[in-house]
Order: structure tokens, then C-alpha cells, then sequence
């Protein structure tokens, strides 16, 4: 019963409804002689159905994360957390909005980190919703309920892309006087990371948050059922993002 669960339900949910709706549907064409439909159908079901795969995604992150370890070695002098979005009218235990579940990985990082080296954080992030609240104000609101002394929290709230985080950041580091930061951010997002701020000019320690990608495996049956595609777009993203941050900037 358990297997039979687990092999029903991606088919049931979105995406693999709608893969496995075209798959039947082409072969049904395919059977009425209308084999042009019918295989344009299985062609497009099939590569959703790839692309919805966990293996798939799973490549994509390992180039973003491959390069990146946990140092052992902590010689740094500030914390930098990056935002990474916010629900700003979800009601919160202290107050309006919550961060997304990659933001709430770097912010209980970022704790932990605090708790052990006793640094500053700096916290980035500026406003993208009509209310105003900028992301930079809900991880200072996250940080002090878990116990960070707000005499240790630095904000930083016109930053709207990794870009700026990153100028932004080297300006109040300048302003400190901070020579040793330590970037927290998500293990997929640290290569662009990384490359914003070494084009700002401030050399950085990275401390992935959290990794997509795990250690290779060997494939079991539950690899080839359909998952969703937030994997593959946030991998497929980054990748979009470090080409233009490569160029552009």
C-alpha cells in the first residue's frame, strides 16, 4: 500500500496529471492515425515529465554548489545575510510578514554563526511589495526573536537585486571598517553571490545556508516519478543570472 501511495500521488497532483493526460492523450491520436498530434503530445509530456525530475535539478544545483564547502575556520569580522524574499501580510508571532522558506535557512544560519563568533550581522534587502516592508526589516524583527542583540544588527534596505546587495554592503563595510565578511546566503545563489561582490570589490568568506543538491546516489524507483518544477527554476534562474551578471555589470 505504502508503494503504491507514493507511485499514485505524483500522478494525481500537478505537474504529472497533465504529463500523464498528454502522454494518454498522443497515444490515443497515434492509434486514430493522427500520428503528428499523437507524437508532438508524447514529445511534450515526456520532456515535462524530464524536466520534472529530481535527478535533473539535482545536476543543475551541483554546478552552482560543487565549488562551495563549510569552512572550519571562521576568521571574519561581520555577517552579510542575503535576503531571499518575504511574504509581507502573512501574519507573524511579532508582528506582519515572514520570510520564505530559502530566507528562514539563512536566517537560522546566520543565528548560529552569531552565537558561536558573537559577530554583527548585517542584514540586506529592500522593499518589493506595496506595503513597504522591506525584507532587510523582517530578518532584523526574525533575528531579535531568536535571540540576536539588536545592538548587533545592521540594516541595509535599498538593495533590490544581488547586485546592489553586494555595492551596498561594501559601502557600509568601508563605513565600519569591516575587512573580513562572512556571505550567508543559499548554497545555489553563493557562485552569483560571490561574483557581485568580488565586482563591487570586497573579498568575501562564503558560508552556504543550506545545499540542494545532494551527495550522488544511486538511483532508486522513486527518481523517475514526476516531482515539481521549482527545482529546475530555481536552478535554470541562477544560471540565467549569473550569465547576465557576468556581462552586464
Amino acid at each position: 500500500m505504502f508503494v503504491l501511495k507514493k507511485v499514485l500521488t505524483p500522478f494525481i497532483l500537478p505537474p504529472g496529471i497533465f504529463i500523464l493526460l498528454l502522454i494518454i492523450s498522443g497515444i490515443w491520436f497515434y492509434t486514430k492515425k493522427k500520428r503528428g498530434a499523437g507524437v508532438i503530445q508524447i514529445v511534450i509530456g515526456v520532456l515535462m515529465w524530464i524536466l520534472a525530475l529530481g535527478p535533473v535539478s539535482d545536476a543543475l544545483y551541483r554546478g552552482l554548489e560543487g565549488q562551495f564547502t563549510l569552512p572550519k575556520e571562521i576568521d571574519g569580522e561581520v555577517l552579510i545575510l542575503l535576503g531571499g524574499g518575504i511574504n509581507d501580510q502573512a501574519p507573524d508571532l511579532s508582528g506582519m510578514g515572514a520570510p520564505s522558506p530559502e530566507l528562514l535557512q539563512r536566517i537560522v544560519t546566520a543565528v548560529r554563526l552569531y552565537k558561536r563568533l558573537n559577530l554583527p550581522i548585517l542584514a540586506t534587502g529592500a522593499s518589493f511589495t506595496r506595503s513597504q516592508i522591506s525584507e532587510a526589516s523582517i530578518i532584523k524583527r526574525y533575528l531579535i526573536d531568536l535571540g540576536v542583540s539588536q545592538d548587533l544588527i545592521i540594516l541595509e534596505d535599498r538593495a533590490r537585486d544581488t547586485f546592489e546587495n553586494a555595492n551596498f554592503a561594501k559601502s557600509i563595510c568601508d563605513q565600519f571598517g569591516f575587512r573580513k565578511p562572512v556571505l550567508i546566503t543559499s548554497g545555489y545563489h553563493m557562485k552569483r553571490a560571490v561574483l557581485s561582490f568580488e565586482r563591487a570589490g570586497l573579498k568575501v568568506i562564503p558560508f552556504p545556508a543550506a545545499f540542494k543538491s545532494p551527495k550522488a546516489l544511486p538511483f532508486n524507483w522513486r527518481d523517475v516519478l514526476p516531482g515539481d518544477y521549482r527545482g529546475i527554476y530555481l536552478a535554470l534562474k541562477e544560471y540565467i543570472g549569473l550569465f547576465v551578471y557576468r556581462y552586464a555589470y
